[in-house]
């Protein structure tokens, strides 16, 4: 696998994100720390799959359905824009209930 690994534990979107499409980008605006990201039409689709249920496994096969002839890339571009969100903070592993 080429790309960072950011594990296959669910991810979970930070509930104290604000979300605003506009155009082709999502606006991710972070309350507390009073920072916003733009994700990509691409960044925004996985970020779209974080749901507190799926793995970074889950969510790239799920992409690589709808783009089967790029599945290396994509899962590669997944893994990468996982461990990107997870760095900036924007999601976070999922610890349970």
């Amino acid at each position: 696998m080429t790309g960072r690994h950011v594990g296959n534990v669910p991810l979970v979107r930070r509930p104290d994100m604000t979300t605003v499409t506009v155009d082709d980008s999502l606006f991710v605006y972070d309350e507390c720390e009073q920072r916003f990201f733009v994700l990509n039409t691409s960044a925004a689709a996985v970020y779209e799959l974080v749901d507190g249920h799926c793995g970074p496994l889950d969510i790239a096969e799920a992409l690589v359905v709808v783009h089967p002839d790029q599945a290396e890339s994509v899962r590669t571009d997944v893994y990468d824009t996982l461990a990107g969100l997870l760095e900036l903070g924007v999601i976070a592993e999922w610890d349970g209930p």
